[in-house]
This record gives C-alpha cells, structure tokens and sequence, in this order.
C-alpha cells in the first residue's frame, strides 16, 4: 500500500480485509459444531460372495467365519463398512493367526482398530478386549516362579515322585545365597495323560505366572506340554527320552539323553578310543531298537567305520537262535560250500548249520536292547561259536584248541546304558564280562555325592538317573530364570549356560535345545560289578544332538 494512496481509499481496503477474516473464522467455528461426518466407505470393494455369507444372523457369524478361507478373509477384510457386525469377529479371527505365526504386532493392530470401532454392545468386544490383554503382557512372569509338570497319579506315579523330589531339592539350593531372592515351585499333576500336560502348562502360565517348567517325562505327554509351552512361549525343559520334542520350537528344551543321542556317542567311542571299525547290530523289532539301530549304524559309517550285519528279533523272543544264524552266514547251509573241518569239529550237532563256518566278519555288536533280553540273547552268540572278548587282556590262541587249531577273531560286546544295573552285572555272567556301555549318572560319582545323601534322607532311596536330570533342570532353569521376569530372556539364558555343573557332569543346551552332557564309561568286571572302564570318564561323542 503506498502511503500516497487516498485516506478512503486505505479505510476501504482495511474493512474489507476484516470482512474476510470474520468470514474465515465463522466458517470454522460452523465445521467444528457440526456433527461428525459418516465414516467414509471402504476403499477396497467389497467382495460379493464374502459379504452374503456374512449376512448371516449375529449368532451364526462365528461359526461363518471359521468356515471361511483365511486367504477371502484377509482379502476382503478392508471391503467390509466400519459398522458391519461380522467385521469385529473377522478382526478378532485374523489376529488369533497372526499371534500363531508370532506376527504380534500385525495381530495387536487388528485388535485395537477392531476396538476402536467395534459397538459397546457388540459380543465380539470383551473377546477383543482379553485377547489383546494377553498379547500385551504376553511372556510376563513372577520372577522366581518355577512349574513342574509330571506323572504324580497314575501307573507312573512312583517315577514323578521320585523326580519331584529332586526338584524340590534343586528349588531349595536355589533359593541359597544373599544374591538370590526366594524361589517358588507350582506342581501340577499330569496323571501321565497328555490332554492334562497341555491343559496344566495353561494354568501354570497364565494363572500362575511360572518363569518356565521342567517336566513332563513320557513321550506323548511332553511332546503335548511342548506344543501348549510353544504357543505360550513358556520355556520348558522335558525329561523325557523320546525324539520329537525339542524340534516343535524354540522354548522347547531336553534335559535327557535320547536313545539316538546314546547310540551315536557309543559308535563315536568305539571308532575313536577302541579303534573298532567293523560292527554287526543285534535290535528288537521296536522302536526303540530301530531308533538306536539306525542312529548307531549312521555314526558308524560318517566316521569311516562299516556295519557287516544288522539283523531284529521280535519283543516275544526268548530264543535267538534265527538272527544269529543270519548274522552269521549260517542260515541256509545248502548255500554254503561244505566245510570238513567245521563238519569233523561238530560231527554230533544235529543242526547242519553247526557244520559250516560262522562268517564272523566283525570285530563288536552292538546289543541295542533291555538288560534282560541282552542277559538271554548273548549265551546264543557263543553257542553259535561267535567267540566274546571276555576280558581285556584276552588272549584269541587260547580258544585255538577249540576250533581245530585255527584262532577264531574275538568279538567285543557293546550295550546300552540298561547294562548299567547290579543285578544285571551280577546275572549276566561271563558272556556279559568286559562289555563297554555308557551312561550320565554314577550315584558314587564325586559331584553327585551330595545330592545323592539329602535326596536318600528325604526318599530313603537311591536316585536314578531321571532325579539325576530332573534335578539339573530345575536348577538350571532357577540359574536362568534368577531376577528375570521376561521369559524371553530365560529361554535366552538357558542357551547362554555353559558347562554348567550339575550331577550328571557339565552340560549345556545345544542350539537345538538338547542337552549335551558327557558320558561315563563302564564296563562289567571279572568278579560281575559295574565299573569304570580303564578309568575313561567324561566321554562324549562331538556331535550327540545331530540326527
């Protein structure tokens, strides 16, 4: 504006610059009193079949849903008007997947949009409302809060007893000490039963608030505890043996050797300390027998050694006469080239398989077997003149005289951590003499002195080796889960402990989630005990958790 300009002039140009500022200040104050526009339609049209489905009543819209593709679903969501009845349920079921596929964040934006539109009245609205509570304090514990989960009624009650006790003793250690604050221990009671496992991880977790659980100890009910552990995100550390548990995610932990996980550390023993190298396999038609059969027979072979035989003999069997025939070579005489020697040797055999020579083309069996039926099947491998190295210093010219001059190769027996029993040491006999087998505890060990006196002061029992790991575990988890609230960082913990010394030895979880110990290594005296074996302790094969 020039300041030349006419005084009117200027008067006129000011009012009407006021005039315009009071009409932009009362077309606001117009908007701000108007009522709230309609929420816009949907920018996504919305699909045909879709929608006349969902115009079903309220009350079958559930089950309309349920009944629906998640891929429709999820297509034709952002089509549905804000105010559409079925929309806070599609929400709800889109968010349950997302919190299965762990995509928290995707499922708890679907459920505070769902909410922030969804009626007061609306059936769907607690739903939504508790299921984002949960995802909210998802993984939240009481720090010091630890849950056991095993077989206290029921045909295994004595097993879940005996291994509560030993947690109760670990809880009680862990609670020691002016840096660690007091431990709680919630017991549930699975009955053996796996709907009861899953059903108590549950309770143990949301009710209870429990940092993570040990237990249970039978295959189907760990393997039920672990999936309802996995979708909680509870870590849990299993005593049982059977495969399939540690695999179902990664909260999901093993304080037990499993049976392939004994297999391939005794193949690795014999190859690397015995020397061994050729192998035969004797094994039930079980699974268990299949399970350690096959994991041996893999060892065997990746570390340069052979399998000359594997031959199975049914549970019933109380003569092994067939397999050992098979084993070797001796199962259709009429195929075999006659043999005088063998035929002059055992002229008064009635069986003409007795007439022809063994084919023993291996230096050790592995008996994958109970001790019991490892106790009945061994006399038939001597009876069909499979010669056992009976003792360590045995000499093969010895057993010359016996087979018309010739030395016959002596054969060294392996066996599983069942031979580790007195009464099997004491009943086997000289055929079960100098055996090799391993196990993970030794009641006599130093490091389980200890734990062996208060748990015999509060049972009046010996431990087995379930307390054994029982026990570790729990402390293990106490060692883990100390001052931590979030289950996330246990899980985490867990994995971080290394040669963490319990009864068993020093062990550590692998990234897989099992336990890698090392094992003792035994054998059967002269006068029919358990022993050490040429004082080798500590063994453990380099890769026990690779199948």
């Amino acid at each position: 504006m020039s300041p030349f300009e006419p005084r009117a002039r200027r008067v006129l140009r000011c009012a009407l610059a006021g005039l315009l500022a009071l009409a932009v200040c009362l077309a606001a104050a117009s908007a701000a009193a108007a009522p709230p526009a309609a929420p816009s339609a949907p920018t996504t049209p919305p699909n045909p079949a879709l929608a006349a489905r969902l115009e079903a009543p309220l009350a079958d819209l559930p089950r309309v849903i349920d009944a629906t593709p998640v891929a429709e679903l999820e297509a034709g969501f952002d089509g549905l008007p804000a105010t559409h009845p079925a929309r806070p349920l599609v929400a709800l079921r889109l968010a349950r997947l997302a919190a299965h596929q762990r995509a928290y964040a995707r499922a708890e934006a679907r459920l505070r949009a769902a909410l922030a539109t969804v009626d007061a009245a609306h059936p769907a609205r607690s739903a939504l409302s508790a299921f984002l509570e949960r995802l909210t304090t998802r993984g939240r514990a009481v720090p010091g809060r630890i849950g056991a989960l095993l077989p206290l009624s029921g045909p295994y009650a004595g097993i879940g007893k005996s291994a509560l006790a030993a947690i109760r003793l670990a809880v009680e250690d862990a609670g020691k000490g002016a840096t660690r604050g007091p431990f709680e221990l919630v017991v549930e009671d699975t009955a053996g039963d796996a709907e009861r496992a899953a059903a108590a991880v549950l309770r143990l977790a949301r009710q209870h608030g429990v940092t993570g659980i040990v237990g249970p100890v039978g295959a189907r009910e760990s393997q039920a505890a672990a999936l309802a552990a996995e979708r909680l995100e509870v870590p849990i550390i299993t005593l049982t043996g059977a495969p399939g548990v540690t695999g179902l995610g990664p909260f999901s932990f093993r304080h037990r050797l499993t049976r392939a996980a004994y297999a391939r550390s005794l193949a690795h023993y014999a190859l690397e300390q015995m020397g061994l190298r050729t192998f035969a396999i004797l094994y039930p038609h079980a699974d268990y027998g299949y399970e350690m059969r096959d994991a041996f027979w893999r060892a065997v072979e990746r570390g340069g050694g052979e399998i000359r035989g594997a031959e199975g003999y049914s549970l019933r069997a109380t003569q092994f006469n067939g397999p050992i025939k098979r084993l070797v070579g001796r199962d259709d005489p009429k195929a075999r080239t006659p043999d005088d020697r063998w035929a002059e040797i055992n002229r008064k055999a009635r069986d003409p398989a007795m007439r022809i020579p063994p084919i023993v083309d291996f230096e050790a069996v592995f008996i994958a077997d109970t001790a019991d039926r490892a106790r009945a099947l061994l006399p038939f491998l001597l009876y069909w003149d499979v010669e056992l190295r009976t003792h360590p210093e045995q000499n093969a010219a010895d057993l010359a005289p016996k087979y018309g001059g010739e030395v016959p190769p002596l054969v060294q027996v392996l066996g599983t951590s069942a031979f580790n029993s007195a009464d099997f040491a004491a009943r086997v006999g000289e055929p079960g003499r100098n055996s090799v087998f391993l196990d993970e505890f030794l009641p006599d060990a130093p490091e389980a002195v200890d734990f062996v006196a208060r748990f015999q002061a509060v049972t009046g029992g010996v431990p087995d080796a379930l307390a054994a790991h029982a026990f570790d575990a729990a402390r293990m988890l106490a060692a883990a889960a100390t001052g931590v609230s979030d289950r996330a960082e246990v899980r985490r913990r867990l994995l971080g402990l290394r040669d963490f010394p319990g009864v068993v030895g020093r062990s550590h979880f692998n990234g897989d989630g099992e336990i890698d110990l090392r094992l003792n290594v035994l054998t059967i005296g002269v006068d029919g005990t358990v022993q050490p074996r040429w004082e080798e302790q500590g063994y453990g094969a380099p890769d026990t958790a690779t199948p």
